[in-house]
């Protein structure tokens, strides 16, 4: 049986991160009972609505850092139980209709970059594409950040062999531009909450695994091979399995870095 268990934690101002197991659920409290969601999780749709009844909270709208199964689980739920309104950037609607991830799901497109308003209060939407195709950051106005899976914690980086990335040139782009941003607090999606001195080391150490990466593909391919072939070499170097590797996104993403060679 599914556990019931979700974690509440005050960020700063009204804003709040719901966890329900390793994903990071943001909200931004207004009112007695209306709040905006910051990506709704997996499948956890018995969980989140315990937690929305017992709270008192009626979400008026849900951004979405992307659409990845695992940001827009509730999605679906929220808007029919809630008549709430659903934003994601224009690119990642798009791309994701193209490839038939959201077929049927009305999805509202926000601002490129800039304000996006909702009951009066202003949300910040920072492009930072690479992850998925229209990938965005999203500053509550507390300015607090929400980075979605534009970069990975420092531990889930060290535990995971193949971080996922669409494009990888955008990928890096986007980790270099969030060193940049000015904001007092980060959230990552799964499970971290950092500062801007935090964030910075963070961001540079995936930067530095993306080279890591890079510099295995450039060894690799110094014999004059296929890019299919340097794919399966290059997952076999860093150990990937063989039946891992026939997985769709572990051979989509192992083939974005080899296509920057």
């Amino acid at each position: 049986m599914k556990s019931m268990s979700y974690e509440l934690k005050h960020i700063a101002g009204n804003t709040f991160v719901l966890s329900i197991a390793d994903t990071c659920i943001g909200m931004y409290r207004f009112g007695k009972r209306s709040a905006v969601m910051i990506d709704t999780g997996w499948n956890d749709q018995e969980i989140i609505m315990k937690f929305l009844h017992n709270e008192g909270i009626r979400p008026v709208a849900v951004i979405n850092t992307h659409l990845h199964v695992d940001h827009i689980g509730c999605n679906e739920l929220l808007k029919e139980e809630f008549e709430c309104e659903v934003y994601a950037s224009a690119d990642e609607i798009r791309h994701e209709i193209e490839e038939g991830y959201i077929d049927g799901q009305e999805i509202v497109e926000n601002p490129d970059e800039g304000r996006l308003t909702i009951e009066g209060f202003a949300f910040e939407i920072i492009r930072l594409p690479g992850h998925s195709r229209g990938h965005q950051g999203i500053a509550t106005p507390d300015g607090v950040c929400f980075l979605g899976d534009a970069i990975m914690s420092e531990d889930i980086l060290e535990n995971t062999r193949l971080p996922y990335h669409y494009e990888m040139a955008e990928a890096l782009q986007s980790m270099e531009k969030i060193k940049t941003l000015d904001y007092p607090v980060f959230v990552l999606s799964h499970n971290s909450v950092c500062n801007r001195e935090e964030l910075v080391k963070i961001a540079d150490a995936n930067i530095r695994k993306e080279e890591l990466f890079a510099e295995t593909i450039e060894e690799l391919s110094r014999n004059n091979i296929s890019r299919e072939k340097l794919t399966m070499l290059f997952m076999d170097e860093i150990g990937i399995s063989k039946d891992k590797q026939n997985i769709d996104w572990v051979w989509e993403t192992a083939e974005a870095r080899v296509k920057e060679k």
